[in-house]
């Protein structure tokens, strides 16, 4: 820190009578106040008070800006001083409004910066100026009121960086509770949706089994229904508690081998009633070699699952869609879903990989889902230290990737590939 950096001018300043403002404030009043003058001597002020300039400023009129010079510091006697900083974002920042008595302008006196603020008159005011060259004067007609200005100076760096200090760590309290309650939150949701919605749940499907088997046309196809929108909503309650527990930071403690080619060819398997009604072609195509990874088995076939399960609501009748095992290199492994949909556009993907969002209008759209599939798979993905890859062209489809560390067991195997069809044409 750099005080009093000028050196002694060669002349005194010319002398100034005291200055009374609207509100009777003298200038030795003035000084006396000013935290860096307390421990002067009645001398010392009245001898400083003699230097100090007279300012008037009318409203709107700029003192100083923030960036010049430091090279005075100011008392108000009459009216009141805005000051403000402009921020990164060309905006203007209010840090405090001065009234009479109050001081401004110290801190870049004190060590030697430029100004950190902007100082505009509110309304009409007189100001005192005392400038370094006064403070130079004064040390030499009162040489020990040198260092009382550096120790009151070093008081009020003090006092600024505690201040600062208890406010950093006010906002930062505040905002730990704020995390806190958020966390608190989802652990109450979670606790909600499991037990909430998980018993009824478990309930109205165990009740429907027991009815199908007793119950016969027409009435049969009503509780098929039920149990079919019953496993649905699971399914989907499921979704909300993984991802939430995954968006928590919830790591991932039971690994164990997973082929990805064989849950690839399970899910397909299971989605051929669905595939079948829409006229699609679904092929899965694996390396000669397995692509093994270590993983939570349950989070990836959900993750994989949604990703095929979309490749399939969005395809067009009588289209074709593509599931791929490979071994990538540097030992990791992938599992892409491609399909012959519309395509998705940079900034709507940016969209879809959040929690919630689906490309089509909600209030008018012939999918369902509630958009949480690409941000399970991503989050899936990221838990087990992988990536979910996107390459898609509007117009041309859509290709997603999850690509996981390999088991450390099996290296990278042969790409030669062999395509195993499960489709209904």
């Amino acid at each position: 820190m750099t005080l009093l950096r000028s050196k002694f001018v060669s002349t005194p300043l010319p002398e100034l009578p005291e200055i009374r403002g609207r509100e009777g404030a003298s200038a030795n009043a003035l000084l006396r106040r000013c935290p860096l003058f307390g421990s002067f001597s009645e001398e010392e002020i009245a001898t400083l008070a003699k230097t100090a300039e007279t300012v008037s400023v009318a409203r709107g009129e700029t003192v100083f800006r923030q960036g010049e010079p430091g090279e005075h510091l100011f008392l108000i006697a009459s009216g009141s001083i805005r000051l403000s900083t402009g921020t990164s974002e060309g905006f203007e920042q209010p840090l405090a409004l001065l009234g009479p008595g109050s001081c401004f302008g110290e801190m870049a006196l004190l060590d030697g910066e430029p100004r950190s603020a902007t100082a505009t008159a509110a309304r009409a005011s007189e100001l005192l100026r005392v400038g370094r060259a006064s403070l130079d004067w004064l040390s030499r007609r009162h040489p020990e009121s040198r260092e009382k200005f550096l120790r009151e100076g070093m008081r009020v760096v003090s006092s600024r960086l505690r201040s600062a200090n208890e406010h950093y760590w006010g906002l930062a309290g505040r905002s730990l509770k704020a995390k806190a309650d958020v966390a608190q939150t989802r652990s109450r949701l979670l606790s909600l949706v499991s037990h909430e919605f998980r018993t009824p749940l478990t309930i109205i499907k165990s009740s429907a089994q027991l009815l199908r088997r007793s119950v016969a046309e027409p009435h049969a196809s009503f509780v098929e229904k039920i149990l079919v929108q019953s496993r649905r909503l699971e399914f989907l309650v499921d979704d909300l508690i993984a991802l939430s527990m995954l968006q928590a930071g919830s790591r991932i403690s039971e690994l164990k081998e997973v082929d990805l080619g064989e849950m690839a060819g399970q899910i397909v398997a299971e989605m051929l009633k669905q595939v079948e009604n829409k006229g699609l072609r679904i092929s899965v195509v694996q390396p000669k070699a397995t692509a093994t990874v270590l993983a939570d088995g349950a989070l990836v076939r959900r993750a994989v699952r949604h990703l095929v399960d979309n490749a399939v609501k969005f395809s067009p009748a009588s289209g074709n869609v593509v599931v791929e095992t490979a071994n990538a290199e540097q030992d990791r492994c992938r599992l892409s879903v491609r399909d012959q949909g519309s395509g998705i556009d940079s900034e709507a993907l940016g969209r879809l990989l959040q929690s919630f969002v689906q490309e089509q209008d909600p209030l008018n759209r012939d999918v369902e889902g509630l958009g949480i599939g690409l941000a399970l798979a991503t989050e899936v993905a990221r838990a087990h230290g992988g990536r979910l890859l996107v390459d898609s062209v509007p117009g041309s489809g859509s290709c997603f990737t999850i690509e996981l560390p390999c088991d450390p067991g099996n290296g990278p195997g042969s790409q030669a590939s062999e395509e195993r069809n499960v489709s209904h044409e």
